[in-house]
């Protein structure tokens, strides 16, 4: 599995940094009720998963703003902007080849008809029938019948196929035979905007089925914080905040099988290839609040060390789109899906520590570490309801398309967690 991320994520400097950077600093703040104290840059490590949804990794950047904007009993009041942004894609593929055995690829749907499919072997050669019939969703039909025969002798292999199209879509049938090698098989696919069933039988050398996933994720974070510092020592100073966030998470899911189907033999016509291709996408919005605090010591003079949690609460709004899409020999056939709509609450929560190096002139080289919490972050789920009913009869294998669903969607939640490292650089105005 290769994972590609870009990744801009914003850990904003505590407050306590700016406070306490440097003394002729905040004499200057504190002259007047509004000033820009600073502006922060991070570059880290960061790491996202949703259970076994996916898994994200890569470099992280932050970027944010802090302003004093008043005092509370002599304490200067902070307003602190920060985002993030984070875009991911995690690609997987997977080849397998056909067996002996009949296989069946099916989308959501069944559209109404049938495939009867017939191989067989024996000594005077192979032999290979296939019979598709669909009523599609506009009650126009086609009826594809073919047959194949090689009789076993060098040269004599036998590879073909046809494509009958209806208003909202069409029937395939292909055939291949090498009565030298003792081969057949015999394919089958009806398909409308209601549906798709691909049907393989028999065994001609292993047909190609490829299968490839690609997800890609991406996730926004903004959050308004009022803040103010509280000594508690010399050395230590309680920071709380407090403020309201929006969050934004949005994945895409792209999938596509090809059946690549072996003509037997070297010179045989090309049969084209059979794709199925969906899409999933799913966006999800947050409103809420979240409050926290901070813990910063003096460690040496020009050293800090502060850890911190915060909690929030947000509801949540995510609505999923999808579709799929049969191709058969430059045919485009679109099946839509049902849009879903869902909405809910979610917790977050994050704990974190820093090292903060203050550096002659006031500026500040921070190394943090944190884990962040989010529940109830929605998904779509993929339910299988029925599986394609494949009859087999002696040499021959049919399947019957009624409308029948086999699966459904719906969306779900799981939590997301993030954890890495960032170093951080913060500038004074």
């Amino acid at each position: 599995m290769k994972h590609t991320f870009l990744v801009i994520l914003m850990i904003f400097q505590s407050t306590v940094a700016y406070s306490q950077a440097s003394d002729g600093l905040a004499d200057r703040s504190s002259e007047t009720s509004f000033a820009l104290v600073g502006r922060d840059l991070s570059f880290g490590f960061v790491n996202m998963s949703q259970s076994d949804e996916f898994t994200a990794d890569g470099p992280s950047f932050g970027l944010g703003i802090a302003a004093k904007i008043g005092s509370v009993q002599n304490l200067p009041l902070y307003l602190e902007w920060n985002s993030t942004l984070l875009r991911g894609t995690d690609r997987s593929s997977n080849t397998m080849h056909q067996g002996i055995n009949p296989f069946v690829i099916a989308a959501g749907s069944a559209p109404v008809g049938t495939i009867d499919l017939m191989t067989s072997v024996d000594a005077s050669g192979a032999f290979a029938d296939a019979t598709t019939q669909i009523t599609d969703s506009t009650s126009d039909t086609v009826t594809i019948i073919t047959s194949a025969f090689s009789p076993s002798a060098p040269e004599t292999a036998v590879s073909q196929f046809a494509l009958s199209q209806t208003v909202s879509g069409g029937a395939f049938a292909a055939l291949s035979t090498n009565g030298e090698a003792g081969l057949a098989a015999a394919y089958g696919t009806i398909f409308d905007d209601t549906g798709f069933v691909f049907l393989g039988a028999g065994d001609e050398g292993g047909a190609a089925i490829r299968s490839s996933v690609t997800e890609s994720v991406q996730y926004t974070n903004h959050s308004l914080l009022l803040s103010t510092g509280f000594p508690i020592d010399d050395h230590w100073t309680f920071t709380p905040k407090i403020g309201p966030m929006y969050r934004s998470f949005d994945r895409t899911s792209k999938s596509y099988t090809v059946v690549d189907i072996n003509e037997g033999f070297e010179l045989a016509p090309a049969v084209p290839d059979i794709t199925l291709a969906e899409r999933i996408s799913l966006d999800s919005t947050y409103f809420g609040v979240t409050l926290g605090a901070t813990l910063t010591g003096k460690i040496q003079d020009d050293w800090l060390f502060s850890i911190g949690a915060d909690a929030g609460i947000a509801r949540f709004e995510a609505k999923a789109d999808s579709f799929e899409n049969v191709t058969i020999a430059n045919t485009n056939t679109r099946i839509p899906g049902r849009r879903l709509t869902s909405d809910g609450t979610s917790g977050t929560g994050r704990i974190s520590a820093g090292l903060t190096h203050v550096r002659p002139g006031g500026a500040v080289i921070s190394l943090g570490a944190f884990v962040d919490f989010m529940s109830d972050v929605p998904y779509v789920a993929t339910d299988t309801i029925a599986e394609p009913a494949v009859v087999v009869d002696g040499a021959t294998v049919s399947i019957v398309g009624t409308g029948a669903t086999y699966r459904t969607r719906a969306i779900r939640e799981k939590e997301l967690i993030s954890s890495g490292i960032a170093f951080s650089f913060v500038m004074f105005f």
